[in-house]
């Protein structure tokens, strides 16, 4: 009887000896292929990330560059606007046909694309071209330029009588300065530019006004 309980007793104890390592290295493998899965997973997790910032930034870029592209063909004829406002610049050069033309352009150009712009960036559009402009009453009508036509008659040679049914005849230089130094603040953004600083729309930095007594 003591020499079959010894004996079981060993066979309990070389079973113990050869199953605990045996245990040992099955759960040392279990919780590395445990571990090792949870690091693919992550890392599987970090590529899908790393490919959808990469995505977005293409997607940052293509856009970048198609506003800009439009904003290329845009900025003269905003600013041909903005000078004629305010007799500055070339507006000597520019008839009121021109700048109801340049008006027209911009529209198409800015209509056709309003997608690929913020609702911020396009309604600081459209308020400069509501100050600039005065829209038809009729669509056999014509906008009409928001300045006054004093002063500028003397280059337009025989035309004239033609010309002066596109002003309103009102002096709207401020809101047309606010107006174009707000669509100017948002340009940086709207170019998805984060560290340019341009105009914040206060108005500070409006033209000379000025004064048309005398348009010697």
């Amino acid at each position: 009887m003591a020499t079959t309980l010894w004996n079981s007793l060993e066979v309990a104890k070389m079973s113990a000896s050869i199953v605990t390592p045996v245990a040992i290295a099955f759960l040392g493998y279990a919780f590395w292929s445990t571990q090792r899965g949870v690091v693919e997973n992550w890392e599987k997790q970090q590529l899908i990330e790393r490919q959808i910032l990469d995505s977005r930034e293409r997607e940052r870029d293509r856009l970048r560059e198609f506003r800009l592209a439009i904003f290329k063909d845009a900025a003269p004829l905003l600013n041909d606007i903005y000078a004629y406002h305010f007799y500055i610049g070339s507006w000597k050069e520019l008839t009121p046909a021109n700048i109801i033309e340049k008006k027209r352009h911009l529209d198409r150009l800015m209509y056709s694309n309003e997608v690929l712009f913020t609702h911020d960036f396009f309604n600081a559009y459209r308020d400069f071209m509501k100050q600039s402009f005065a829209t038809a009453r009729n669509y056999i009508g014509e906008s009409k330029i928001r300045t006054d036509s004093k002063c500028r008659g003397a280059h337009w040679g025989n035309s004239s009588g033609n010309w002066l049914p596109l002003f309103t005849n009102e002096d709207n230089r401020d809101k047309v300065c606010v107006a174009y130094r707000k669509l100017q603040g948002r340009l940086s953004e709207e170019l998805l530019f984060q560290n340019i600083n341009i105009a914040n729309g206060d108005g500070g930095q409006c033209p000379k006004k000025y004064e048309r007594g005398n348009c010697g």
